[in-house]
């Protein structure tokens, strides 16, 4: 008869995109683990071959799985029939789990919380991160309940939140954040699984006198105000760089959103300042420098969609112009004066 000691830890794995597929694929190297069912999100379309991968590892390992975007009546049955230990999120989820998914369970629904909570609860925890101008970015694994952002958090023998730090003070823009947010989700995860193997696993509630929330940002949430500081500026483009939508400003009349900028302190000596002013076009390198509130912005790559343009040097075309926001930019095309 196989001893406690002996027995292993039964795990639910869901979640979609890299990160998931990052993940799934570290617990299959785990032999203390049994993986009894697997439920990956599907995606958006450009995220759909992260969903092909997972299910060709899934069959590869004769790990029963589900492709699915919601966890409904049928698919919650077959969670429950799987008798898992714990539920372990391991990736994006974007829709709305029922609370008896969440409660089935030992140890219930456990993942890594994109911020060092109670602190920033809520949506889009790396991007406000980076706005804020916070030196770390902060993430602590959580027990998910049906409110929000507010479950207990996974803490070792000790009593101490398990909390994972990012440093933000570097020039780094959200793709590769994200990469070593990735990272983070495998160690904090496996982490967890040790304390549970271990019986050190313990669950400590949050504070919420220490409480604060984040609201949604959408594409129309990234207008550059170039009246802000260097850092400032620097921090808000990176915030919304690649796999996200842009940050955005208007030269000429068109809409331009940079992707991937420099800080360029050395412009401090601009006494006879435009914040937004175009004042540097570099041909050899095709990249340009904009006017902040106190130094500047080196674009090392924009895109102009209406012009069909990539070439920060030939998007930003003179420096007789500057950046605008969108009320202006609209008042200079239809000619109001």
């Amino acid at each position: 008869m196989e001893s406690s000691a002996q027995k292993k830890l039964k795990v639910l794995f869901i979640g979609g995109t890299e990160r998931a597929l990052i993940t799934f694929r570290s617990l299959l190297e785990r032999k203390d683990i049994e993986l009894v069912l697997a439920i990956f999100m599907p995606g958006y379309p450009d995220e759909r071959t992260y969903a092909e991968s997972l299910e060709g590892l899934a069959q590869a390992q004769q790990i029963p799985y589900a492709i699915s975007d919601k966890v409904e009546e049928e698919l919650l049955q077959k969670a429950k029939a799987a008798q898992p230990d714990v539920i372990l999120g391991g990736g994006v989820w974007r829709s709305y789990l029922p609370t008896e998914f969440l409660d089935f369970s030992a140890h219930g629904y456990l993942g890594l919380h994109g911020s060092g909570l109670p602190r920033y609860r809520g949506w889009a925890g790396l991007s406000w991160y980076l706005i804020n101008g916070e030196p770390e970015y902060e993430m602590r694994m959580l027990q998910l309940n049906a409110e929000y952002d507010a479950g207990p958090l996974v803490a070792n023998e000790k009593g101490e939140p398990l909390e994972y730090r990012i440093s933000l003070q570097n020039e780094w823009h959200l793709a590769e954040l994200m990469q070593k947010a990735h990272e983070v989700t495998v160690n904090a995860l496996h982490e967890t699984i040790d304390l549970l193997l271990s019986g050190k696993f313990q669950l400590v509630p949050q504070d919420a006198t220490q409480a604060s929330y984040t609201c949604h940002r959408g594409p129309e949430d990234g207008e550059i105000d170039w009246t802000q500081t260097t850092r400032e500026v620097f921090n808000f483009i990176r915030a919304q760089s690649a796999p996200y939508p842009g940050a955005y400003t208007y030269f000429r009349g068109e809409k331009v959103h940079l992707w991937r900028v420099q800080p360029a302190p050395e412009l401090s000596n601009y006494i006879g300042r435009i914040p937004g002013k175009v004042v540097e076009r570099d041909s050899e390198n095709r990249q340009v420098v904009i006017l902040t509130q106190d130094s500047g912005i080196r674009v090392l790559e924009a895109a102009c969609k209406v012009k069909d343009l990539h070439d920060p040097y030939l998007i930003f075309n003179s420096v007789r112009h500057k950046c605008k926001d969108r009320v202006n930019a609209y008042l200079d095309k239809i000619g109001y004066d």
